[in-house]
């Protein structure tokens, strides 16, 4: 059965009355199929209508999210009860993330559906932390999290620390010249910092790019040539995914 919330309905009633007219439609169409493997065979037999409910729903969830949001909240509780439900009955549990990895796996497939969600989600993400509420609540998370786990936190500087010494090829490990450079780019850094200015080192190829089918796709180095000071908005927004020439 499709979900339609009832606020939506009530929205359709006196704004698209026609449309509602249609979905009625469709959920009489989808009321055939009822039973076990009615949804698959709904979609089989009548795709074009059952990409119109599914669109119709998006649709009510967009809407309800933007202007009901005691509606939007009271069906995310409703979610939550139903997936907290689930995890005390295991065969139904397993199903839900069966079902969840096989559409992850169908979405990772396709490299534009991939990139495309991928694209979304950066999209949300940095509207949301443009916003001062989204920015400080991301830095109130950060925090809860380091400081309950202190030893993941540890493990991560010392991963970190761990691929920028491997990062630095062996003929430069002990090249004072080198050494001079790396440490007025810190310098520098430092000295932004001073004044005011939030000012992170970003490696224009990154020490670590992104993964590609489970592979790093860049392995950059940590010398002098390949670091540059940057605003640490700039940074967080390149991350490891971007870097020059880059197919």
């Amino acid at each position: 059965m499709a979900h339609i919330s009832k606020e939506y309905r009530a929205h359709l009633v006196v704004k698209e009355p026609e449309r509602l007219a249609r979905l009625r439609e469709l959920e009489a169409a989808e009321k055939k199929f009822r039973g076990k493997g009615g949804a698959a065979r709904f979609k089989a037999s009548a795709p074009a209508a059952h990409a119109a409910l599914r669109a119709e729903e998006r649709a009510c969830r967009v809407w309800v999210k933007s202007f009901a949001p005691a509606a939007h909240a009271a069906q995310l509780a409703r979610q939550l009860r139903w997936v907290n439900d689930a995890k005390e009955i295991p065969e139904r549990h397993e199903k839900i993330v069966a079902a969840a990895l096989r559409t992850v796996a169908k979405r990772n497939a396709c490299p534009v559906r991939r990139e495309a969600h991928l694209q979304k989600e950066r999209t949300a993400i940095a509207a949301y932390r443009a916003t001062p509420e989204g920015h400080n609540s991301s830095l109130a998370a950060a925090k809860k999290w380091a400081k309950a786990n202190p030893g993941q936190v540890l493990a991560s500087v010392r991963a970190r620390e761990n691929n920028l010494t491997r990062a630095i090829p062996d003929c430069l490990r002990t090249c004072p010249v080198e050494r001079a450079e790396v440490n007025a780019i810190y310098a520098w850094r430092d000295a932004l910092r001073a004044v005011g200015l939030d000012m992170h080192v970003h490696h224009e190829y990154p020490l670590k790019g992104a993964k590609e089918r489970g592979k790093h796709s860049m392995s950059g180095l940590n010398i002098a040539r390949n670091m540059q000071v940057v605003p640490a908005k700039e940074n967080m927004r390149l991350g490891n995914r971007v870097w020059p020439d880059m197919p």
